[in-house]
């Protein structure tokens, strides 16, 4: 019951409403403490396409592909979750901007590098990730970060996809 209560069942991760529960520990002592915090909005680009070309049921496949690699490049401390449908977030504590920077593009590099197939057809995934990093009392709440991580998403997208943007 806990684990259909707060994991996704597809791709085996956190759900958006446990990693919203999660989050609200997270930022109240990063506030307190005075440290940083991150959220990354994770899309994967052109994924209609994969669908409308391969199918579903191959969509499915890459959303546990791109679940897979998020989770096994993650901090173990990192919060990991799936937002909704081609969308991933996590929430990083702990590490300055710069470093949260580098491990978004060491996120999307990891996916990039893996060749996803289907049926015998490599299938191209990449991903576009936003970045949003708060301090101390500065930190609003979840969803203030979830949504400023969302735009900065469009302009990663906006800008050619593949991309980190911050």
């Amino acid at each position: 019951l806990y684990e259909a209560a707060t994991m996704d069942p597809l791709t085996k991760i956190s759900n958006r409403r446990n990693f919203m529960d999660r989050s609200l520990g997270e930022l109240a002592l990063a506030r307190r403490s005075g440290e940083y915090v991150h959220t990354i909005m994770v899309d994967a680009d052109h994924f209609k396409r994969v669908n409308d070309t391969w199918g579903h049921q191959c969509g499915d496949m890459v959303l546990k592909e791109i679940a897979r690699i998020l989770k096994e490049e993650k901090r173990e401390s990192d919060l990991l979750a799936r937002y909704g449908g081609e969308e991933f977030l996590l929430l990083l504590a702990n590490i300055s901007p710069e470093d949260a920077q580098k491990s978004a593009e060491r996120l999307r590099k990891a996916v990039e590098r893996h060749r996803v197939s289907w049926k015998d057809t490599v299938i191209p995934v990449t991903i576009s990730l936003g970045l949003c990093s708060k301090q101390g009392e500065e930190i609003p709440q979840i969803e203030a970060m979830i949504a400023q991580c969302d735009k900065m998403l469009y302009v990663a997208k906006e800008g050619g996809r593949n991309r980190v943007a911050f």
